[in-house]
């Protein structure tokens, strides 16, 4: 078979090329290499559809230019004929929410949480659920991102988030060990200290019995408890790198866990020539993370939110009041929206960052709209997240066709405003997963997977385990209990293992669908789930026409 008879085999592949047809250029995105090449109508006519030329005949009728990018797509086509994807998920961090609670004020209609679970968490399990995470089931990991409150207001469960990250410090590994430092600069060390802390802070050195590297980390560590370090030393912050920048600028918000950290860092900057950071072992650090649904923002609610250094802090709020108030009202009956929009200007007024996690339902398939409300309160970012399956504003094949028409309409906002070289509103939805095909089309990333169900965790007040949010409301594949056994779920969850997903031409643009929607629409995690897969499907070939739109354009994105 000579190559324009392989090429043409090849081409027909419908899992692995989707055409997109322009006025002068035939857009082909290739699967299998993940990128988007153009072909002249003419030539695309001539190699696929007219088939009464030989290979020579049409690359004579080329410049050289152009014959060596048509060559090339031609041998990136026949080299890849065959997927080559990894279908690893590389991911050593470790994702856990602990219930605190069930407790909400609000009913909305699509609530997920278990509300005949009336259990509240102790310190005593929480803190017991930390330490088997990072102790026992996950030791290696290199961070560990906790999550508070996800199935309760956060702001009912003050107190005991509270107490929760009063016992952060003991999670925190700040201090210096010996290892850290270079022996041979030890006395140095201890000249420079004497020099910075002698007049300002004499009892420093007062249990010192010698200058070797015991007593320095000793003293080392007794300076990351300074709650002035940093006025002490006169340090500008230009010295620091900018995400530690604000972090700096906080500190005297935050508890004394984050606090630490940030002395830390100004210790290894103030002092980095004496310290080995070859040798330092990188720290995992444990994250506190709380959403809250915004009908909070007293002065005790805001100093956790601080103290705990949220930035931003995540607002569930679901676009326009009469979206809001139609989902979200109090457990009185009461609309919710005016209270939000209250508190929102509260915390704005406390120099506190706020993104908004809007759910969008059938009653209101309009993301375009919600988007710029949400913009023009003034929060930093906004997702927007398709309702769970099964709830009475639910999309299904029967209306999902009005959420498809909706994500045409803020694309097509998209590009107008690219054609003005105004990104505002894609800047402002970058972590929405509507422009997460156009972001894995940028940086040449496949996702295999829906989610990282392996490395994610829900531990409730009872301490059993789940591996998803929704899982554990419906007490579906619980795996194990932090008091006895906990079994890892088996076996590969990508696309690969997807029926559905390894013939479909978008499945590194998606993913997948919600494993959860999967196993209660389907009875099986990993099937696919209609109406997620016509959404997603539609989003990829939108985010395909809208990178195009943006080449033909001579937009840089």
């Amino acid at each position: 078979m000579n190559k324009l008879d392989q090429l043409n085999t090849v081409i027909k592949d419908n899992s692995r090329f989707y055409k997109i047809n322009e006025s002068d250029l035939i857009w082909i995105y290739d699967a299998h290499v993940h990128n988007v090449f153009s072909l002249s109508r003419n030539l695309y006519n001539a190699l696929f559809v007219e088939k009464n030329q030989s290979l020579s005949d049409i690359t004579e009728k080329l410049s050289i230019k152009e014959n060596a990018y048509f060559l090339n797509i031609i041998n990136n086509i026949l080299q890849n004929e065959t997927d080559n994807t990894n279908f690893s998920v590389e991911d050593d961090g470790c994702s856990v929410m602990i219930n605190t609670s069930n407790r909400c004020n609000l009913n909305c209609s699509y609530c997920y949480r278990n509300k005949k679970d009336a259990n509240i968490n102790s310190i005593e399990n929480i803190k017991k659920s930390i330490e088997w995470v990072m102790k026992e089931y996950k030791p290696k990991a290199s961070k560990f991102d906790f999550t508070y409150s996800m199935s309760s207001e956060s702001s009912i469960d003050i107190d005991i988030l509270k107490q929760v990250l009063k016992e952060y410090e003991n999670y925190e590994p700040q201090d210096f060990l010996e290892n850290d430092l270079k022996q041979e600069e030890v006395q140095n060390f201890f000249k420079c200290l004497h020099r910075d802390f002698d007049n300002i802070k004499p009892d420093l050195f007062s249990e010192k019995s010698d200058e070797n590297k015991s007593c320095l980390v000793l003293i080392l560590n007794k300076l990351i408890r300074e709650k002035n370090l940093y006025e002490m030393l006169g340090m500008s912050i230009g010295m620091f790198q900018e995400d530690m920048r604000a972090e700096i600028q906080n500190r005297h918000n935050f508890s004394a866990w984050k606090a630490n950290r940030v002395n830390r860092w100004i210790l290894e900057v103030k002092y980095g020539e004496y310290i080995d950071f070859s040798k330092k072992a990188i720290p995992q650090y444990p994250s506190f993370s709380i959403f809250t649904n915004g009908t909070c923002a007293t002065s005790d609610f805001i100093h956790l939110v601080k103290a705990a250094g949220i930035n931003p802090l995540y607002i569930s709020i679901d676009g326009p009041q009469k979206v809001h108030d139609f989902n979200r009202k109090f457990n009185s009956g009461k609309c919710s929206y005016g209270e939000v929009l209250k508190n929102i200007r509260i915390f704005q007024n406390e120099k506190i960052s706020l993104c908004a996690s809007a759910v969008l339902t059938s009653h209101y398939p309009k993301p375009l709209e919600i988007a710029l409300h949400l913009q023009k309160l003034g929060f930093q970012k906004g997702t927007m997240t398709s309702v769970r399956p099964g709830t009475s504003v639910s999309f299904t094949l029967d209306n999902v066709d009005n959420l498809l028409a909706g994500y045409e309409e803020l694309f097509l906002r998209f590009k107008d405003d690219a054609l003005k070289n105004d990104f505002s509103l894609l800047d402002f939805l970058e972590d929405d997963y509507c422009v997460n095909s156009i972001k894995l089309l940028i940086s040449r990333t496949k996702q295999v997977c829906r989610c990282n169900l392996d490395n994610q965790l829900v531990i409730n007040a009872k301490g059993d385990v789940y591996n998803c949010l929704y899982f554990e409301a419906s007490n579906m594949n619980k795996i194990g209990n932090i008091n006895s056994q906990v079994k890892r779920i088996e076996g590969d969850k990508s696309v690969s293992s997807r029926n559905a997903c390894n013939k479909c031409w978008a499945r590194y643009l998606c993913g997948g669908t919600c494993f959860y929607a999967s196993q209660v629409m389907m009875g099986d995690i990993l099937e696919i789930e209609p109406v997620e897969c016509k959404i997603r499907k539609h989003l990829a070939r939108l985010s395909l026409e809208f990178v195009v739109f943006c080449r033909e354009n001579n937009i840089n994105l």
